[in-house]
């Protein structure tokens, strides 16, 4: 059976991330699809640790650090690292890198990847960065969601040292596995700035500008998703 780990880059800031957080695990990650299991990785720990399907993590939960080189980024390729380092040895052909505004479609998630090569894949929204003017453009995919197969996920860990902390995970991911000749392949995602929503993506990033809303607007979703499961069963 084909084995995904979805990994959610959350935060707990007793605000609207917490609020993110209660509405994924009671909305689309209320749905059981065998194969896949998710885990929700938090900062300001002090361990690193897992937890049910918690992962808790001795990185500073704040979205600026100062580089070498005097550059601000965000902490997110930290924990993603450590994150990464916690569940190398389970069992699972893929992670599914995700973050606090998606909603996963966790059965069509398993039916976009079925088939797919379980080596050297890489895949997600495709975006690019320009780091300076005269520099070429990386190429990654978004960390909204992407797909990493198991023996990426360890190419990564093991090249931790060369981890480049003044860029964010996604872009940061990107231009080390570009070192290695790997290159993203595109995956679809459906970007929610109203209630029309298709309902045949497994990818959905919530981005109306308002955040109470994002919350209303993936409750709303989980309704018509489970509306739509049922009457196939029926």
């Amino acid at each position: 059976m084909l084995k995904i780990i979805i990994l959610v880059l959350s935060y707990n800031d007793e605000g609207i991330y917490s609020k993110f957080f209660e509405k994924q695990r009671k909305t689309w990650d209320a749905f059981h699809v065998d194969g896949v299991q998710t885990f929700y990785f938090f900062g300001n720990h002090h361990k690193s640790e897992i937890i049910d399907n918690t992962i808790l993590l001795d990185v500073k939960e704040t979205t600026i650090i100062k580089s070498d080189k005097n550059l601000t980024a965000t902490n997110f390729g930290l924990k993603t690292l450590k994150a990464f380092e916690l569940i190398e040895n389970m069992d699972f052909d893929y992670i599914f890198r995700t973050n606090s505004s998606s909603y996963i479609d966790k059965k069509l998630l398993i039916d976009h990847i079925e088939g797919k090569s379980k080596k050297a894949h890489y895949s997600g929204f495709i975006g690019k960065h320009r780091q300076g003017f005269f520099k070429k453009s990386i190429t990654f995919a978004s960390g909204s969601g992407f797909f990493l197969s198991k023996d990426l996920v360890r190419l990564l860990i093991a090249n931790k040292a060369k981890w480049n902390h003044s860029l964010i995970d996604d872009v940061l991911i990107g231009s080390l596995l570009k070192e290695f000749n790997i290159l993203p392949q595109s995956n679809p995602r459906f970007d929610v700035i109203t209630s029309k929503i298709p309902l045949n993506y497994f990818h959905y990033r919530f981005k109306t500008q308002n955040r109470e809303l994002d919350c209303d607007l993936m409750e709303f979703l989980f309704i018509q998703k489970k509306e739509y499961y049922k009457n196939i069963k029926g």
